[in-house]
């Protein structure tokens, strides 16, 4: 298998947050004035999360709740239903 390049782990974490992104809409209330979201420290030091949350913030009107953890604090977020 060759190296992966940077673009390929950037691209994947831009389709990961817009996976969460989609289903945490898809779980909400449709007229849920707050999303909750749970990301790991990795994420939020990529500086995605400082361009993407406000761009979704203002097309969709919902504020999001940002919870930053580590890799096992935002499983067991999942897991209870906290985000």
């Amino acid at each position: 298998m060759p190296p992966m390049r940077p673009y390929t782990s950037c691209l994947r974490s831009l389709c990961s947050i817009a996976t969460a992104l989609a289903l945490a809409l898809l779980t909400q209330p449709l007229a849920a004035a707050e999303l909750k979201l749970a990301a790991t420290h990795t994420l939020e030091d990529s500086g995605l999360l400082k361009t993407l949350i406000p761009a979704f913030e203002a097309a969709s009107g919902v504020k999001v709740r940002l919870a930053i953890g580590g890799t096992g604090q935002v499983i067991k977020q999942i897991g209870r239903a906290h985000v």
